[in-house]
């Protein structure tokens, strides 16, 4: 017994105990078939240069399309604010070429609720648009902090490609929210100006001398045509 005892003491560690992990960490490199993927990453350190570079770039791609988008957005409300200024423009020059007074007695009682509401959408329409493009502020990247700490030494390349790596992330989720605040006011800009247009287009109408019939059967007619054309090109479009 004093002999197997003396053998079971000699045994090196790195057959009885798990305090024989290489210092190098060549283990983790040897991992059996069976083990999960997740019990063990690769270390930050040691992660290959070239690829933290082109995940790096492709990060730069995804928030150039953010900071586009996000200027397209703003262009498109812009556009939609003009748009309803040059409405309030037309009302105001009709009304000044009439030279009749805008009242219930005058126009009617609905057409007189029509146009004002007309006009209300039309300036909310102006002030969403001004909102959404005013409140836009985009995440352009690196800034000039961090320019100068790369001047001054302060990061390595590895470090510098992780660190970026991490900013992309807060930057791309910043402007996925931005881009969301912007959508939701670009749509009420929309909107607002849609439902100001067709208010005094009913206003209009209401107004004239005649049945109104012989206004909404032939308005109703082009807007059937045109709806019509807009989903045949556009079915042919996504089949071409």
């Amino acid at each position: 017994m004093g002999q197997n005892e003396s053998d079971s003491d000699s045994k090196p560690k790195s057959e009885s105990g798990n305090d024989s992990h290489p210092v190098d960490g060549s283990r983790s490199t040897a991992r059996p078939n069976g083990s999960e993927p997740g019990e063990q990453q690769t270390p930050a350190e040691k992660v290959d240069i070239a690829a933290l570079e082109i995940v790096r770039k492709e990060s730069r791609e995804v928030l150039d399309e953010q900071i586009s988008l996000l200027g397209d957005i703003d262009d498109k409300a812009m556009r939609t604010v003009r748009t309803a200024v040059l409405f309030i423009g037309l009302v105001i020059s009709a009304i000044q070429i009439s030279g009749d007074s805008i009242t219930t007695e005058e126009i009617g009682t609905w057409p007189f609720r029509l146009t004002t509401s007309g006009v209300v959408f039309l300036l909310a329409s102006i002030v969403a648009g001004i909102w959404t493009y005013s409140v836009s502020d985009p995440s352009f990247g690196v800034s000039s902090d961090h320019r100068k700490d790369v001047v001054a030494g302060g990061y390595t390349e590895r470090e510098w490609l992780l660190f970026q790596l991490n900013e992309y992330d807060e930057w791309t989720e910043s402007m996925r929210e931005t881009n969301q605040t912007n959508v939701v006011g670009l749509h009420t800009t929309l909107f607002s100006l849609v439902a100001g247009v067709l208010c005094l287009l009913f206003s209009a109408v209401l107004t004239l001398d005649g049945s109104p019939d012989e206004f909404f059967y032939p308005t109703l007619f082009t807007t059937l045509l045109v709806l019509g054309i807009a989903t045949v090109l556009w079915v042919a479009r996504r089949k071409g």
